[in-house]
């Protein structure tokens, strides 16, 4: 027997049309915001503020992992990607970190039992060669739009 329905496509295109934001939504059916958000995409009625991340972060995340900086780089560049509004500071954050691991060979990869701590204290991201990798990084950087960069110092050693 499918579980009941908490949110009808009625009250879902209801209050769209008032121009209600997801939160709001949320809080006025008594519901939580993932809930409103993976029932407007049932139905068909996803928000223009919606991105579909899956093909640079194609893993099941763990919660631990879901909010550590790798996760974040990766959804600020994906959102960019798909032609979002990221702020640039945020967004420049992540293009460096991102083209800092490319330059150096690498890619990433993700196993949530993985204890390693060099892309992030809680662990689960790792560091592959890139010629083991899926390029998902380089890939990445080749979509976004260009953003002004600081160029790396250089460090004189006499």
């Amino acid at each position: 027997m499918p579980a009941p329905e908490k949110v009808s496509r009625a009250d879902l295109e209801r209050l769209i049309a008032q121009g209600k934001t997801n939160k709001e939504m949320a809080e006025e059916l008594g519901v939580g915001l993932r809930t409103i958000a993976r029932t407007r995409v049932r139905y068909g009625l996803e928000s223009k503020d919606t991105y579909d991340h899956s093909q640079f972060i194609p893993w099941r995340l763990t919660m631990e992992h879901s909010r550590s900086g790798p996760t974040l780089y990766l959804r600020l560049m994906s959102r960019a990607a798909q032609g979002g509004d990221v702020p640039a500071p945020s967004l420049n954050t992540a293009i460096r970190w991102a083209t800092k691991l490319v330059n150096q060979g690498w890619d990433i990869d993700y196993d949530p039992e993985y204890e390693g701590t060099e892309l992030s204290e809680d662990g689960g991201w790792k560091l592959i060669p890139d010629d083991e990798g899926s390029g998902r990084l380089k890939e990445l950087l080749e979509l976004l739009p260009s953003v002004p960069m600081k160029k790396p110092r250089t460090v004189r050693r006499d």
